[in-house]
């Protein structure tokens, strides 16, 4: 990064008020303010050198905080649904029910372990809604395949699935239909794999725009075969009339070596961003 720390501190800075008698004549700005920004730059500088961490003024930059970059779209006081496709440990559903206060989240999994594990882990939550059911385009019986790692169960058979377990499959269309909802907040879809199946099964929520925003994971690489590509990913939400908002997450291999390997889109429909202020 150029030298810059690696850790990020957010600091809001207000402007010093109450000095307007204080004015440069030439250019019309408080004295005051002047000697109050140069100060906080020069003590800011040197918190930085100590701690090692980055300040920013009023908000980190685009793509450092999801929440605080939907934020700058709709208020996240708004958000009353969201969909996590793929909960597996539920760390998501952790961080909606915190950054998204009123919101009542709908959680679909397809591995009975990982289900029966999220039930308890959740079991005191009246905003927390799960069920065991594979995403998919199509409804009927599908068949997962287990990992060693759970996290890489995928209804897709790879070189590392050990066992396998049958799973009923619905189309995200019909599961929306079934629980009565015609808007969706914000859905993340996290398969291992099977996601752009995902996407097929919602067909009528993408041309619809029912959903403001839709995370997928994703990856660049051509030389793996476990993450949907991403240009496939944005051509199909590009098609729908959404938009890329930030990449998040991102990842560098596992072996170590220092490029990316998968990271999660973020896209926000076209319509919704019409309407936000200017950022």
């Amino acid at each position: 990064m150029n030298g810059f720390p690696t850790e990020c501190v957010n600091v809001n800075v207000k402007k010093v008020e109450g000095y307007q008698h204080l004015v440069n004549q030439k250019t019309g700005t408080p004295s005051f303010y002047i000697m109050a920004f140069s100060l906080f730059q020069f003590v800011k500088g040197k918190v930085e050198n100590l701690l090692g961490v980055k300040i920013y003024r009023d908000s980190l930059p685009h793509g450092t905080d999801l929440f605080m970059d939907l934020s700058r779209i709709k208020p996240l006081s708004t958000f009353s649904t969201v969909i996590d496709i793929g909960v597996h440990q539920g760390q998501s559903i952790t961080a909606y029910l915190k950054g998204f206060p009123a919101a009542r989240v709908l959680g679909y999994e397809a591995s009975r372990q990982s289900f029966e594990l999220l039930q308890k882990k959740f079991n005191d939550q009246s905003r927390v809604q799960l069920r065991r059911v594979a995403v998919s385009s199509r409804n009927g019986e599908a068949t997962l395949y287990l990992n060693a790692s759970d996290a890489a169960n995928s209804l897709i058979k790879s070189a590392t699935s050990v066992s396998q377990e049958s799973v009923q499959a619905s189309k995200l269309d019909d599961l929306c239909a079934e629980a009565g909802l015609s808007h969706v907040d914000f859905c993340k879809i996290d398969t291992e794999g099977h996601d752009l199946e995902v996407l097929a099964g919602a067909g009528h929520l993408l041309q619809s725009q029912a959903m403001d925003f839709i995370q997928v994971e994703t990856s660049m690489r051509s030389d793996v075969d476990y993450f949907v590509k991403f240009e496939e990913v944005n051509r199909v939400l590009c098609g729908f009339s959404y938009e890329l908002l930030g990449i998040y997450d991102q990842q560098t291999c596992w072996s170590g070596r220092g490029s990316l390997l998968f990271f999660n889109a973020v896209y926000v429909r076209s319509s919704l961003v019409d309407t936000a202020p200017p950022m």
